[in-house]
């Protein structure tokens, strides 16, 4: 009964898969609607293997609508002080 579906996925290969298979069903039982908006979530910022934006969206044939980055040293001097994220690192990414 949704007017819209928003998936959020992290860029890994089991996200991808799993992602993959629910467009599939949503385009089976939502024929008429458009296609599912896409976030990738917990995007590594440094070092970690993964699946890029760029392969994750291309897989898919869905365009990416928004990339969240992964800060966990950030998220965790914010939990530790007490405050939400954008109070404690309004510049974070």
């Amino acid at each position: 009964m949704a007017d819209t579906v928003t998936l959020v996925a992290t860029p890994d290969l089991v996200a991808l898969r799993n992602t993959r298979t629910m467009m599939q069903m949503i385009k089976v039982l939502r024929p008429n609607d458009p296609a599912p908006t896409l976030i990738l979530n917990q995007k590594p910022t440094r070092g970690k293997s993964c699946v890029t934006a760029d392969e994750f969206s291309a897989t898919l044939s869905c365009p990416l609508t928004a990339e969240i980055s992964s800060d966990p040293e950030t998220l965790s001097a914010a939990q530790m002080a007490g405050k939400i994220l954008l109070e404690h690192a309004p510049k974070s990414q």
